[in-house]
């Protein structure tokens, strides 16, 4: 899966399934000793979650750029 999807593996034991395009993140995925929540724990603020929705599906309409977005969602946050 992780080669059709060009994704990183789900864990450190299918380290062998890295794309070919991903191999520059691979040391600091190597170097983690810990795991993040969900989303990266973006979800246990119910308050921002509309609005990175909204900014994903802008974002990845080609509606906004990718530093509107982080400028976007930095606003959100700090409402």
């Amino acid at each position: 899966m992780t080669e059709e999807a060009l994704c990183i593996p789900a864990d450190k034991a299918n380290a062998d399934a890295w794309p070919t395009e991903l191999q520059e993140v691979k040391p600091g995925f190597d170097a983690t000793t810990t795991f993040y929540d969900w989303a990266v724990g973006v979800e246990n603020n119910g308050d921002l979650t509309p609005a990175l929705s909204e900014n994903v599906l802008k974002l990845m309409g080609g509606k906004m750029t990718a530093d509107e977005f982080v400028k976007a969602c930095k606003t959100a946050a700090e409402k």
